[in-house]
């Protein structure tokens, strides 16, 4: 044997090669790369536990697991494998021989999922042994840990809540004392030195969040805030002489709650600055107010570093509000000059002129993607007054878009000139448009103009007037065709849809 082989990092690396593209999918289930791996473990004791390793470092259920005990300890198959007896320190000490070896356990922990292969008493039975350390001492990623009752949170903290944790998604049922499951995933989270991405929709309380805020490697959070007390946070007291949340990059709020309108301010007030990404997602309908309230918050953090730069904010108003998008409402956020992605879909009409175009054009000059109420821009007494004229702007002063949803008026056409229409103006990344209700009467003069300034888009997707808009994108076509034909240009334009 050739003496690289006797350095176990090596062999780690040789037998990883055995592990499929994709675990998950179907060729890799009926692949035989883990009899492959339990052959080279049984082969002899130097290739034994590098071998061992690669077979359990991403665990699926925890059925693998039971199935390493004797045979007259379970019984059953698929989703009614079941223990004949209680287990004993003796499996224990079997069990540990593979469970200190799994990095990622994916979807086992759903003690009432359909998906699971071990009855929700297995589970259980864990907890009535004497373990500590944790069963997963080395676990990196929890990827699904969804908990149903109150029975289920002592199998949480005694076998799953190890230190190593780097990417957890926690998930809490409603039938689940709120302050246990509060107690329990905090003291879990604090234990977590090493945690960099978090989904949450449980409530963490003022330990839990101050561990958090605390942690340097923590890059991602990720909070489903319905259930949450938010009075708690109210006057979040953390030390000024600490750093808080100092490399988070993305942060994402999901509200489902009636009272979701009057969280998000308090949850963005614990944050002293702003990542680079953010979504704000209310699936309720809340106050106008609460919405604009927020973005002020943000504006109000903005800082020297503009550190914002994609920035997502989905909002149903409440029925008895009658409002619209107006440039005011998203001001405070044009402060992030640094801005390449924003979607704003607040589902009311959008009430923009070519004048806040240009306002919100000047100070995002990084726009890579601009999505602004796309699908809901035109309301009878209130519609949008954007033009073709502010567009050809907009694609002047954000020469590197590449993605554009707004709502138009092409009604308004620019004067006849000499010149191109586009003054010379012309993007060739934008290849599909999302126009929702444009309004357009000439459908043959509007695709002359998007020819010029957009010759690459062969994608409309509308929600009204369909008819016109098929039309502009079939004279697209034609006229590339002639532009292919007469040489203005070598790339020939294919594939041409219009989703109206």
């Amino acid at each position: 044997m050739h003496k690289c082989l006797l350095v176990p990092d090596i062999l780690s690396i040789i037998f990883k090669h055995i592990l499929p593209e994709d675990p998950d999918s179907a060729e890799a289930l009926e692949d035989d790369w883990q009899r492959s791996l339990a052959v080279l473990a049984r082969t002899c004791r130097l290739f034994s536990d590098p071998a061992l390793d690669v077979l359990w470092a991403d665990l699926h259920d925890v059925e693998p697991i039971l199935r390493c005990l004797p045979e007259d300890i379970w019984s059953g198959t698929g989703d009614s494998l079941c223990l004949r007896r209680p287990l004993c320190s003796k499996d224990l000490t079997i069990i540990r021989q593979y469970t200190h070896r799994v990095r990622k356990l994916q979807r086992g922990l759903d003690f009432d999922s359909i998906t699971s292969t071990a009855h929700q008493d297995v589970y259980r039975a864990f907890t009535f042994l004497p373990i500590s350390p944790p069963l997963f001492p080395n676990l990196q990623q929890l990827t699904d840990c969804r908990l149903h009752t109150n029975e289920d949170i002592p199998f949480f903290r005694r076998l799953i809540a190890g230190p190593s944790i780097k990417t957890a998604v926690l998930n809490v049922d409603g039938a689940i004392t709120t302050f246990d499951a509060s107690d329990v995933l905090s003291q879990a989270v604090c234990q977590w030195n090493q945690l960099e991405e978090l989904t949450c929709d449980a409530l963490l309380n003022k330990q839990g969040m101050y561990h958090l805020a605390a942690l340097d490697s923590l890059r991602s959070l990720n909070l489903d805030a319905s259930n949450w007390r938010f009075d708690m946070y109210k006057n979040f007291d953390y030390p000024d002489d600490k750093s808080m949340f100092p490399h988070l990059q993305n942060l994402k709020l999901c509200f489902t709650a009636r009272s979701s309108g009057d969280a998000c301010p308090i949850i963005l007030r614990i944050f002293r600055s702003v990542p680079k990404q953010i979504h704000l997602e209310f699936c309720t309908p809340v106050g106008f107010d609460s919405i604009q309230a927020s973005l002020a918050i943000l504006g109000d953090k903005c800082g020297e570093n503009h550190s914002l730069q994609k920035i997502t904010v989905l909002f149903r108003p409440s029925g008895e509000e009658d409002q619209s998008l107006v440039l005011e409402t998203i001001r405070p956020i044009l402060r992030f000059s640094s801005m390449t992605d924003v979607n704003i879909g607040f589902f009311v009409s959008l009430s923009l002129d070519d004048g806040a175009l240009r306002d919100i054009a000047l100070a995002w000059p990084n726009l890579q993607s601009l999505h602004l109420n796309w699908g809901y821009g035109s309301d009878p007494d209130n519609h949008s007054r954007v033009s073709i004229a502010g567009l050809i702007e907009l694609l002047a002063l954000c020469p590197k878009l590449i993605s554009l949803g707004i709502v138009l008026d092409t009604r308004i056409l620019p004067a006849p000139t000499a010149e191109r229409p586009g003054g010379g103006t012309y993007n060739q990344a934008i290849t599909s448009l999302h126009l929702g209700d444009s309004q357009i009467s000439d459908p043959i003069a509007v695709a002359m103009i998007f020819s010029d300034i957009l010759p690459r888009l062969n994608t409309i997707v509308a929600s009204k007037y369909h008819a016109k808009w098929r039309q502009v994108v079939a004279q697209l076509a034609n006229f590339s065709l002639i532009k292919n034909e007469t040489g203005a240009y070598r790339d020939h334009m294919s594939d041409v849809h219009c989703f109206a």
